[in-house]
């Protein structure tokens, strides 16, 4: 199909002009028993300070059974819309203060997702009919296009050696026994899945159910009385959130994904209580699995971990044996509910789990003893996919290989989110116009353009993505190409590509990896260092930078990242939280200024430290002290040293205490640097004191080989050599690579230069080497202090096993536009601007990853 054909078709009616979406979810398969569009009231209560209160027992019996008060916590959830409920039931919403609030209706029972647009088009979500050429393309119309849609992940859903198997099932002439399992139902071929199930995933025992969203149901109902709370992952399955209505105890949500919040929560239960934590294993909308070995790591003894793994059975793990094989999970307080018709290719759902479970689960569970049996050719198609599992092996491989490669090929970006342990992407449209634009371009590609809206998903829907093993490697590459196109060209910040570069090294530090195994992670920072400074950026640059270029050769380059900010500080807090400054802040931490970093922010030392990493910040900070710390009594000076006040004196101080607020408030072991290289006080730091005393006040200003000397007057160590500063950095940073030479822990080395920032002080081994005035022997020094890294590294056996990541705060200074007129060296190559300004020499910076 041409590129013409999509587009005409896309605007000849057969999506609609505007592609709207009707409600529902592709997400909600059939196996799910027909409960697409329900949820429990209890996930639309978003204030967690509210909970519910009856104000008649009899009144509420037909909504709620015989029990009427359901207490939840939840976050606020903004994509549940009271006013999108179907109201029934009176009901009083009270604050934890006993404070009545505005009475109101409780919302019935099952939520109506946009039921008013369902009869609109022929299914639920607005899509035409379908046709099915092969497991990997539709046909839609008279248009074929590639379907990267629905959960058939392995493809078993059209292969004919199942179809087959369920034939032959129904060869007696029976579809089902047509009676419950505990009555006249039974049959010898449920006995024979459940048995293959349970060795596949290499559990004690299993029981089918009759579709995969009563599978979580059943395993509340024979939890039940083993627990004393419940924990819900507030964006979990609607499956899920409903089983964890029919334990009839208090329920708890926590945020999605989020061990932490789940760990506050935990906290707050008595001694001797028996949790159950309820979660999805994969992420069947977005990708993406959840930190199992974390929520177990939380629960007592006696507690218990649900994890529906509809989404994850057959896709991930060893084998395909699901998210808690993936971790390598073996624990008797882990439950794992399945969907059979997604990977396998059939439909029914199963509980997995130890035989005295699973036999509480035929005894207790009402989802299980009211069911009708399944028809007989679900048993039948199971064993057959179980077998070709079993027997082709790389099936799943090549389906994890073709996650990967897509993941490999695609861009970070706010509308995209994707997981390479998972085969799920969902393009996440900012609105209407961008739906548009992204629906024409998988067109245009020739891909089935599969919206949905989710009961868990954005409210405004979003674009599913599933690759199946059937997929060929260019059809991911033809979806990977579809993507990047539809992303708005926005710029990559770099400081997210820093920080996600380590979340990622983190994520698989939760792996329960050893801690030797981690890779060592070594970020250089260069000061006021433009764009074009860098020889492999710029043709034409006068200044050499021999080591920086084979660090680009080696590694990769990155020619699009962009600084937070066009200067210092915004930039270093950035770098170090993930967090956009502009929230919080804006402008640089002046001399003796308070630290721009709470206590409470999460840094990257705080994350890898919490995983066995020794942490090591060694140059310019620049993030702020509690100066008052060391204030004398009597008199305190200004909370900073702004430009044009009166210079503090050195007798101001106590310099024999310690200063906090740091970088050892912040997660680094060491610290060792002067702070800021051109604002007082001029001395040593080593983790949290001042080592020499300044005892002098800097009045002076010194000639420099370019610029002005920017040093502001304050407290100075005598004998304080601006020109030894950059040198005594690198001189520390390799000592303490040096020092981590046979120790097991990996490590974090934070190394700021402090050039080539004025005052522009290179020492005479440089002066005069470059075509580029003093600032270009500054910059090659600092190559030069790089190269001596990047040789201990070397030296003490750490390059392979070591991420070395190399940029700058932000653009150069503006001395460069004399220094272009006098030398020709474009400091911000082809970019306009320099440090400071909007412009892209400003903020777009270097960016090198070995």
């Amino acid at each position: 199909m041409t590129a013409a054909t999509a587009d005409q078709e896309s605007t000849n009616g057969l999506w609609g002009n505007d592609c709207r979406s009707a409600g529902g979810g592709q997400g909600y398969e059939a196996d799910r028993c027909g409960h697409q569009e329900e949820e429990k009231a209890v996930h639309a209560l978003n204030n967690p300070q509210l909970e519910w209160k009856s104000p008649s027992k009899k009144r509420m019996r037909p909504l709620l059974g015989r029990r009427s008060h359901f207490p939840i916590a939840t976050p606020s959830d903004p994509r549940i819309n009271l006013r999108s409920l179907r109201l029934r039931h009176p009901l009083i919403f009270r604050h934890a203060s006993n404070r009545p609030t505005i009475p109101t209706m409780v919302p019935e029972l099952i939520i109506n997702t946009n039921r008013s647009r369902m009869t609109r088009s022929s299914n639920a979500q607005g899509h035409p009919p379908l046709t099915f050429v092969d497991t990997s393309h539709v046909r839609v119309g008279s248009n074929t296009l590639l379907y990267f849609a629905g959960s058939n992940y392995l493809g078993l859903g059209h292969d004919p050696r199942v179809l087959e198997a369920m034939r032959r099932a129904t060869a007696t002439g029976m579809s089902q026994p047509g009676a419950s399992r505990t009555t006249t139902g039974a049959h010898s071929s449920y006995d024979l899945a459940e048995s293959s199930l349970a060795a596949f995933f290499r559990q004690p025992a299993a029981v089918l159910v009759p579709c995969g969203y009563l599978a979580p149901w059943a395993a509340v109902q024979a939890l039940r009385p083993l627990i004393t709370h419940v924990f819900l992952d507030y964006q979990a399955h609607a499956c899920v959130s409903d089983a964890a209505v029919l334990a009839r105890m208090p329920i708890v949500t926590f945020r999605n994904g989020d061990a932490a919040d789940l760990a506050k929560r935990l906290r707050a239960l008595p001694s001797n209580a028996r949790p159950l934590v309820l979660t999805d294993g994969t992420y069947g909308t977005r990708g993406g699995i959840a930190p199992l070995p974390d929520y177990l790591a939380l629960l007592p003894k006696r507690g218990w971990l649900l994890v529906d793994d509809a989404h994850g059975a057959g896709t991930v793990g060893p084998v395909g044996r699901g998210a808690v094989a993936h971790f390598g999970l073996r624990d008797k307080r882990i439950v794992q509910t399945i969907s059979l018709a997604k990977a396998f290719g059939v439909g029914g759902g199963a509980v997995l789990g130890t035989l005295s479970f699973i036999e509480a689960v035929k005894r207790e569970a009402a989802a299980f003893i009211g069911s009708t049996s399944m028809p007989l050719v679900v048993p039948g198609g199971v064993m057959a996919s179980l077998k070709i599992l079993t027997a082709e092996p790389d099936r799943i491989l090549r389906l994890q290989e073709s996650a990967r490669k897509l993941h490999s090929l695609l861009p970070t970006h706010a509308e995209l989110s994707n997981d390479p342990r998972t085969p799920v992407t969902a393009l996440l449209p900012a609105n209407a116009r961008r739906k548009a634009t992204m629906q024409r371009a998988l067109l245009k590609a020739g891909i089935f353009p599969s919206f949905i809206h989710y009961l868990r998903g954005p409210a405004d829907g979003f674009f599913r993505l599933a690759i199946s093993s059937a997929h060929t490697s260019a059809e991911v590459e033809t979806l990977a190409g579809a993507i990047r196109s539809v992303l708005s060209p926005r710029t990559l910040s770099k400081a997210k590509l820093v920080v996600g570069l380590l979340l990622t090294i983190v994520g698989l530090i939760t792996q329960q990896a050893p801690a030797a195994t981690h890779p060592n992670i070594v970020i250089l920072y260069a000061d006021d260092m433009g764009y074009g400074d860098l020889g492999a950026n710029n043709p034409a640059s006068k200044i050499p930078t021999p080591n920086l270029d084979r660090l680009a050769a080696e590694g990769m380059r990155f020619t699009d990242a962009h600084s937070s900010s066009g200067v210092c500080t915004p930039s270093r807090y950035a770098l170090l939280t993930g967090r956009f400054h502009w929230r919080k802040f804006h402008g640089i931490v002046n001399s003796f200024g308070p630290p721009v970093l709470d206590p409470t922010e999460l840094t990257l030392a705080e994350m890898l430290k919490e995983h066995g990493y020794r942490t090591a910040c060694i140059g310019k900070w620049h993030l702020g002290w509690n100066w008052s710390d060391i204030y004398k009594p009597g008199g305190l000076p200004p909370a900073s040293n702004e430009k044009g006040q009166a210079p503090l004196k050195a007798e101001a101080f106590d310099w024999s205490k310690p200063v906090s607020g740091g970088p050892l408030s912040h997660g680094f072991d060491y610290y060792f640097g002067d702070d800021i290289p051109n604002f007082p006080p001029y001395a040593w730091f080593e983790n949290d004191r001042v080592i020499t005393t300044p005892s002098e006040s800097l009045t002076i200003k010194q000639n420099t080989l370019e610029g002005n000397w920017e040093a502001r007057p304050g407290p100075m160590t005598p004998g304080w050599d601006f020109y030894a500063v950059g040198p005594r950095i690198t001189e520390k940073a390799v000592e303490w690579i040096g020092r981590q030479r046979g120790v097991t822990k990996p490590f974090l080395l934070y190394a700021p230069f402090n050039s080539p920032h004025a005052p522009i002080v290179p020492v005479n081994a440089f002066k005069g080497k470059t075509e580029a005035g003093g600032y270009g022997d500054f910059m090659m020094q600092t190559d030069a202090e790089v190269g001596r890294i990047l040789r201990a590294l070397d030296d003490n056996g750490f390059r392979d096993n070591t991420l070395v990541v190399f940029s700058a705060d932000n653009g150069a200074e503006q001395y460069a536009y004399n220094r272009l007129r006098k030398t020709k060296h474009r400091s911000s190559g082809v970019l306009r601007g320099l440090k400071r300004d909007l412009y892209e020499g400003g903020h777009r910076v270097p960016f090198l990853v070995l």
